[in-house]
């Protein structure tokens, strides 16, 4: 990941960090973050997390599918559609 060993990233992840927003934030923005960067990012990200009312009901549990991949890809089309309009 941008120069970056996977190996060396994952072990710098141990304990209570997963490692997920450090790594979306250095694939998005070429570098790791700082604490204050990576704060601001991960309140950005949990801004964006809220799904609208009803979304559950209405897009996924009206239409179950057996194939988990084609309800997520409906489901974000769905947002996406959503956020356009």
């Amino acid at each position: 990941y941008r120069g970056y060993d996977c190996i060396e990233l994952v072990k710098g992840f141990r304990g209570k960090r997963f490692g997920f927003e450090e790594a979306s934030y250095l694939l998005l923005f070429g570098e790791l973050p700082n604490d204050k960067q990576l704060k601001d990012f991960r309140d950005i990200l949990i801004a964006c997390r809220t799904l609208p009312t009803n979304f559950t009901r209405d897009v996924i549990m009206k239409a179950p599918s057996s194939d988990i991949m084609n309800s997520l890809t409906r489901s974000v089309l769905t947002l996406a559609g959503r956020a356009s309009a």
